[in-house]
């Protein structure tokens, strides 16, 4: 009996020994890390393309730069501003603890507005005020369709500077049809709008119910070139409409590399 006694009073012994020990080790060892807090982002530039009626969903892309790797994106924000027509929009970032890579990361990011009555706005940066405001125009619908046009489903887009293409600057877009149980989508026609500061790419389609043009050899994928006869500026977005109802935005810098735009 008393071995029997000893043995279980080693053995509970121990075990409170190790629960002291992890005790003791476990606040420093285990301690909570540190959060990402929420900062503001100031923007390079505020980009509002034109051609939005009063039944869409207007849309803003901002653009700018993290500042190091320990910034991570996180969302665009826009509310009413105190005048009339007045938008604030906002970037905001997750900023983590170091250790952190000092570099430029850009990015450029979207925000829908949702739909506005038709009359003149002006969008400006809430927080930063880094970015002159940007006064647009929502016009009157001419139709109960989302879009005055078929948009071709556009997923990519890059310029080809004449020194790349060999000839005239190039504005390349890809894009994948979708599956239709009759009939197939064609690229109709390709309009592009130059703003100040922004080349709107409006990539029309058509359905066409022809055997030949629809076979089963036909490839779902299309790449289209668009000559782009005009000076660009250094920096400048691309949007382009696209069948989905959102946008494909990209932004260039021509001054940093000329043959290299920047997403």
């Amino acid at each position: 009996m008393q071995s029997i006694q000893k043995f279980f009073s080693t053995r509970f012994v121990g075990a409170g020994a190790c629960a002291a020990l992890v005790f003791a080790i476990s606040p420093s060892a285990f301690a909570r890390p540190t959060l990402p807090r929420v900062v503001p982002l100031p923007a390079q530039a505020v980009y509002v393309p034109n051609g939005f009626d009063d039944n869409d969903d207007v849309e803003v892309i901002v653009h700018g730069h993290l500042p190091s790797t320990c910034y991570k994106l996180q969302e665009v924000r826009s509310r009413p501003g105190t005048k009339q027509g007045e938008i604030l929009v906002q970037a905001f970032a997750l900023l983590y603890p170091g250790p952190c890579l000092q570099m430029r990361i850009p990015f450029t990011s979207p925000v829908k507005l949702g739909l506005l009555k038709a009359g003149n706005y002006s969008v400006l940066q809430d927080v930063s005020r880094t970015t002159a405001p940007v006064d647009f125009r929502v016009a009157n619908a001419t139709t109960e369709s989302p879009d005055d046009f078929l948009y071709a489903p556009v997923d990519s887009a890059e310029l080809l500077p004449a020194v790349v293409s060999g000839g005239e600057q190039i504005l390349r877009i890809r894009g994948r049809f979708p599956l239709m149980f009759i009939g197939c989508m064609k690229v109709k026609e390709i309009m592009v709008n130059a703003q100040k500061e922004i080349l709107v790419v409006q990539p029309t389609a058509e359905i066409v119910d022809d055997p030949q043009e629809c076979g089963v050899n036909r490839s779902d994928s299309f790449e289209v070139d668009i000559p782009v006869d005009r000076k660009l500026p250094s920096e400048f977005l691309v949007h382009v409409r696209s069948l989905n109802g959102a946008s494909y935005n990209r932004h260039f810098e021509r001054a940093a590399a000329e043959v290299s735009p920047r997403q």
